[in-house]
């Protein structure tokens, strides 16, 4: 019987870091595909000013690494969560 092992590791802790990285093709490409989909779905919408009448909600984006068992990065995942608790 053969498994496979994967293991994630927390990638880089903010947008800034992830760009000026070695890795920032890497990145990119997981990013893209995560603000596309949002952007689709009607989930977020990029403005330059917030009208009085609103409130943004906070958000972080979350970036890992999905590593193989030897260590070596296989997928680059980033997501955008919303930090409701604020």
């Amino acid at each position: 019987m053969v498994s496979a092992v994967y293991i994630v590791e927390a990638g880089l802790s903010t947008y800034k870091s992830a760009m000026d990285s070695d890795e920032i093709c890497q990145w990119q490409q997981a990013i893209n595909p995560e603000c596309a989909s949002l952007e689709k779905n009607k989930v977020l919408m990029f403005v330059y000013k917030i009208p009085n009448t609103k409130k943004a909600i906070p958000t972080k984006l979350i970036l890992q690494r999905k590593l193989n068992a030897v260590g070596q990065a296989i997928q680059y995942k980033a997501r955008l969560a919303a930090q409701g608790f604020r």
